[in-house]
Parts: structure tokens; C-alpha cells; sequence
């Protein structure tokens, strides 16, 4: 049987990301090709391979940008427009825009938003609601089995193996 899908165009934004800098409004549709070629790159690298410009690297790879870090320049495409228009631009703001760029790809849109709203990674990513959730279920309760106090496989509980 086959199945309609309806009007797939209903769920084309007319651009991905929006953001304004200097009292201009920017925007950027990171086309299927781009975004399944970031997701092969990220399937195929190690974290120990990780530098410190990688999340800038892949998030230009999004926009049609080409970052060199050994010159630490950018080149064409939407970063390489923000800061041509915006010679200003602070260090902070354009680590804010690439890494919410990488966040929007990687996860999601709010994860995206809240990162470029505060900055805090952990805060986006919802860690602290992770670390919270933890601490109130603390493993260390009297409630929480002891492996010392188990039964060895075999074993039935409360039976002594000495008294087989």
C-alpha cells in the first residue's frame, strides 16, 4: 500500500539559522548535501582527533565558509560576509555563532538557542539537569543493592554455600 506524504514543502523553512549583528539580519539554509556530508565527517572522526578549531572547521563547512586555522582566516560564504560587514565582531561573538552553528547540527535547534543565549555548553546540552537527576537518584542509598551482600551465581538468597 502505498503511503502520501503530503506536501514535504511545508517543512522548508526559508532559512535555517537567523541571527542579527550589527542591527543586520543574517540567515542561512544548510542544504541536505552539506548536512549529510557533516554527519559522514562526524561518524568518521575519533574524539582524540578532535582539535581546537574542529567545531568551527565543521559549522563553516555548513555556511560556505572555508576556515583556514593555521592563518586563522575565513573565506566566502556566511561567516566570511558577517565578518566583512562586521570588522568588530568580537572573538566571543563569532565563537557563540560557529559553535551554535555545530550545535544546531549535531543536536538541535534549542540546543543551538540556548547555547548562543548563554554561552554555557553544559547548560544547552542539558547537563545539569543530567548531574541533578543523578545526585537525587544517588546509587549510595540503603535501598541500592551492595554487590558484596549478592548471591553468587548458583546461589539462591540467604543460602550459605557451606551448608550444601
Amino acid at each position: 500500500m502505498a503511503v502520501n506524504l503530503g506536501n514535504l514543502d511545508d517543512f522548508l523553512a526559508e532559512e535555517d539559522i537567523t541571527f542579527t549583528i550589527g542591527g543586520k539580519q543574517y540567515g542561512v539554509t544548510i542544504s541536505a548535501k552539506d548536512m549529510l556530508k557533516f554527519n559522514a565527517i562526524e561518524e568518521r572522526t575519533q574524539a582524540d582527533k578532535i582539535g581546537a578549531y574542529y567545531l568551527w572547521e565543521r559549522a563553516c563547512d555548513l555556511v560556505g565558509t572555508t576556515f583556514d586555522q593555521e592563518e586563522m582566516t575565513f573565506k566566502g560564504g556566511l561567516i566570511g560576509k558577517v565578518l566583512k560587514e562586521n570588522p568588530k565582531m568580537s572573538y566571543e561573538v563569532l565563537g557563540r555563532l560557529l559553535t551554535s552553528i555545530y550545535l544546531k547540527a549535531r543536536w538541535t535547534d534549542d540546543v543551538a538557542k540556548t547555547f548562543a543565549e548563554t554561552g554555557d555548553v553544559g547548560k544547552a546540552l542539558g547537563v545539569e539537569k543530567v548531574v541533578k537527576a543523578l545526585e537525587d537518584n544517588d546509587t549510595s542509598s540503603a535501598d541500592s543493592p551492595n554487590p558484596e551482600t549478592q548471591p553468587e551465581p548458583g546461589e539462591t538468597a540467604g543460602e550459605d554455600s557451606a551448608e550444601k
